[in-house]
C-alpha cells in the first residue's frame, strides 16, 4: 500500500472535536499526519501525528516568499484556497511519500486505507473534496496548480473561490489524470437533521457511528437496517456537543451530538432522526457580523465569486 502524509495547518484554539480527530488519526496508524499550529495545548498526539509549532504570520511570510505577487491570506480560514499548493509549500516534509494530502479537522477519519484502490499507482488524485484529498507525490503534480496562472486569482483574492474543489480537480481532468473518489458522509449545514450530501444512498432515516476506527451509517430500507462504511465523516459548519463519556473507542453520532454507544435498532434510528430547526446554526448566522456577511454575499459576493471561478477555468483552458 502507498505511503501517505496528510497535512493540516491550523491556527487558533482547537475545539473539543480535535481530540476525537486525533483518535481517528491514531487508528490510521499506517498514515502519517503533519499538524502545523500555534495551539500549544498538551494534547496526547499519536505517534503517527507530527506537530510543528509555528505562527500564522510566520507561515504566511514563508508562503509569500514563494510568489512574485502579493498573496491574500488574511485569516487562517483562507488556507482552503492554498491547499493545492501544499505539495510545494511543505515539500521539505514529503520525501519518501507516495501521496501527500490536505484535510480539515471538523471531521473524523474512518479506515482510510480500506478505501485506497488496489491499483492506487494508476491514480493521481484520491478524494474529490477539500475535506480530504490525496495527491500522488510527483514533481508534475506538486506544480500542476500553477498551470496558466489560474492560481494567482485564488491566491490574491480574499474570497472563498473553492480552488481546491473546482479549478484544481479541473486541472487534473484537463491532463487526463485519474481521480478516485472516497465514499464520504457530508451533511447539509442549515438543518438540524443529519441530511446527507454526496452519498448514493440519499436521505434514508439513519444514525451514524464511530466504531474503533470505522465510520458507519445504519439506515432504514424496506423496514430493515442496512449498514454501510465510509472513509470519513465531515461536520461542515456544525458545532458538535460532546455528550459521551470521555473519548470512547466507539460512540453514536446523532444530530449535533456524540453520545454513548447503544445497540442499533429501528427504534433508535427513529428516535434520533432530529427533525426541527438547527438553532445553533441560525443563532450564529444572525450575529451582526455574520448577518452582514451573508447579506453582502447574497447581494454581490456570491455572484462575484462565481465570475472569478469561471475566470480561473477560462485561464486553465488557455482562454483567459
Amino acid at each position: 500500500m502507498p505511503k501517505i502524509i496528510i497535512i493540516l495547518p491550523y491556527f487558533g484554539k482547537f475545539d473539543s472535536l480535535f481530540t476525537f480527530w486525533l483518535q481517528s488519526c491514531a487508528y490510521n496508524n499506517t498514515i502519517d499526519f503533519l499538524v502545523i499550529t500555534d495551539d500549544k495545548t498538551k494534547y496526547n498526539y499519536p505517534q503517527n501525528v507530527k506537530v510543528v509549532y509555528d505562527t500564522f504570520v510566520h507561515l504566511r511570510e514563508e508562503i509569500q516568499l514563494l510568489y512574485d505577487f502579493k498573496i491574500s491570506l488574511e485569516t487562517p480560514y483562507r488556507f482552503c484556497n492554498f491547499k493545492p499548493a501544499y505539495g510545494e509549500i511543505f515539500q521539505n516534509y514529503l520525501e519518501g511519500y507516495d501521496f501527500w494530502g490536505f484535510s480539515d479537522c471538523d471531521m473524523l477519519f474512518g479506515d482510510i486505507m480500506k478505501f485506497i484502490p488496489s491499483d492506487w499507482s494508476c491514480y493521481d488524485k484520491i478524494g474529490k473534496f477539500g475535506h480530504l484529498s490525496l495527491i500522488r507525490n510527483t514533481e508534475e503534480n506538486r506544480m500542476l496548480y500553477k498551470e496558466n496562472d489560474a492560481y494567482k486569482i485564488a491566491f490574491s483574492t480574499n474570497r472563498p473561490l473553492f480552488f481546491d474543489e473546482d479549478a484544481f480537480p479541473y486541472l487534473f481532468e484537463k491532463h487526463g489524470k485519474k481521480i478516485y473518489p472516497f465514499p464520504i458522509l457530508d451533511f447539509m449545514p442549515r438543518l438540524k437533521e443529519l441530511k446527507v450530501l454526496n452519498d448514493k444512498l440519499g436521505n434514508r432515516m439513519s444514525v451514524f457511528t464511530y466504531e474503533e476506527g470505522r465510520i458507519m451509517r445504519y439506515s432504514l430500507y424496506e423496514n430493515k437496517i442496512v449498514s454501510n462504511e465510509y472513509a470519513y465523516i465531515h461536520f461542515l459548519k456544525r458545532p458538535i456537543e460532546i455528550a459521551c463519556n470521555g473519548i470512547p473507542q466507539s460512540f453514536l453520532i446523532v444530530p449535533n451530538q456524540f453520545i454513548n454507544m447503544e445497540p442499533i435498532t429501528l427504534e433508535l434510528i427513529v428516535k434520533h432522526v432530529g427533525k426541527g430547526i438547527f438553532w445553533a446554526y441560525w443563532r450564529n448566522s444572525f450575529k451582526w457580523k455574520n448577518f452582514k456577511d451573508r447579506l453582502y454575499n447574497r447581494l454581490w459576493g456570491n455572484r462575484a465569486d462565481r465570475n472569478l471561478i469561471q475566470c480561473m477555468r477560462r485561464k486553465i483552458d488557455g482562454a483567459g
